[in-house]
């Protein structure tokens, strides 16, 4: 079973069982590294027009990308 809880929470409890649970009051998240993210730049490009865009959920064809489902592994 993996322990979805603080290290501190002993594990077979209630709040471990499963992800999403509640933290516990008692984990102390000042001791956790923050995250980082590389989000590079969107260049500026023709564009759809309005009803392909709204349509695509884009404006950019360089986005407009197929939802295969499924999975990462």
């Amino acid at each position: 079973m993996n322990n979805y809880c603080c290290g501190n929470v002993v594990q077979n409890t209630a709040c471990c069982e499963y992800p999403g649970a509640p933290i516990p009051r008692d984990c102390e998240f000042e001791t956790w590294p923050p995250a980082m993210a590389y989000v590079p730049m969107q260049p500026w490009e023709e564009t759809y027009d309005m009803q392909t865009g709204l349509s695509a959920g884009t404006i950019f064809p360089s986005l407009d990308l197929p939802f295969t489902g499924g999975g990462a592994g």
